[in-house]
């Protein structure tokens, strides 16, 4: 069987795209600093989870500001050593989605 990972890897799998969630993370506090809004939407990067040479899925993204989106870009593992893991901020992210009920489940 097939991994969802491995899908998006071959290319098999195509990442959801959603510019109203993207629009909603961006207005979010940026989790390092909390300006509001911090205006950008983080896509993960260096873990797997985008497709062959795109973009991870707009679910896995967070809200951070143009400064630290630069920082993170500049240093993955420095940032997440910091402030912490992507993924942990992913979560937060959709938990807010959650409870502001842009998300439905």
């Amino acid at each position: 069987m097939i991994t969802y990972r491995q899908a998006l890897q071959k290319g098999l799998q195509k990442p959801i795209r959603n510019k109203p969630y993207l629009n909603y993370i961006a207005s979010l506090p940026c989790v390092v600093c909390g300006c509001e809004p911090a205006g950008e939407a983080h896509h993960i990067i260096d873990v797997g989870y985008g497709g062959m040479g795109t973009k991870a899925s707009d679910l896995w993204v967070f809200p951070l500001c143009r400064i630290h989106h630069t920082w993170l870009h500049d240093d993955v593992k420095k940032f997440e050593e910091r402030w912490g893991t992507q993924w942990e901020y992913v979560a937060l992210a959709i938990h807010q989605a959650i409870t502001d009920k842009v998300l439905d489940l």
